[in-house]
């Protein structure tokens, strides 16, 4: 077998992991070309979850202030991608079922590209069946989704859902949706 000088053989430049690993890097070295370094490593920290990017005191500032969290790449960021680019498709006059698959793709590439965290899968799977159902004219059922996404986290990772964090995500999630009334919006 042929081997460059990264080690690496031909075949394995291709790997998924390696791809990703690959736009990680592309993502954060381009923070990094735009901002300044200290908005840089606050931007990738948010953004990609590269931590290691901030200096310890500003980490220690996140951490005693109790905002730590927003750190941690969640749902909540898989959301905001999810709504922000539903937003430009709207405002692009996209149609439904088209955004709808394209809202889906972002929020899958998003929740790849931060490194597939539980709750992060969790919010993405969510918003794929939610798309899904609108591509289909259906009405989304909240907890069966919830579980689809609980069966895709114990799929990928069976030991994430006896961990505290993912726990108190999906409980998090769950009474949500039971704050809502567990309805879901009509598709048309």
């Amino acid at each position: 077998e042929v081997v460059d000088r990264a080690g690496t053989s031909p075949a394995g430049r291709w790997l998924p992991r390696r791809v990703l690993d690959h736009a990680r890097q592309a993502a954060r070295s381009t923070l990094w070309r735009r901002l300044e370094p200290r908005q840089a490593a606050l931007a990738s920290a948010l953004l990609l979850g590269n931590r290691e990017d901030l200096d310890p005191a500003r980490a220690l500032a996140f951490q005693e202030t109790g905002t730590i969290h927003l750190l941690a790449i969640s749902g909540l960021h898989v959301g905001i991608i999810a709504m922000a680019i539903g937003f430009l498709l709207r405002l692009l006059r996209v149609p439904r079922g088209q955004a709808a698959v394209l809202i889906a793709l972002s929020a899958v590439a998003y929740t790849l590209l931060t490194d597939a965290q539980p709750p992060a899968i969790r919010a993405s799977v969510l918003v794929v069946v939610f798309s899904s159902a609108v591509v289909l004219g259906r009405r989304p059922l909240q907890f069966h989704s919830l579980a689809v996404a609980a069966l895709v986290v114990l799929v990928l990772n069976p030991a994430d859902l006896f961990r505290t964090g993912p726990q108190l995500s999906f409980l998090a999630v769950a009474a949500l949706m039971c704050g809502t009334g567990s309805r879901s919006a009509p598709t048309r």
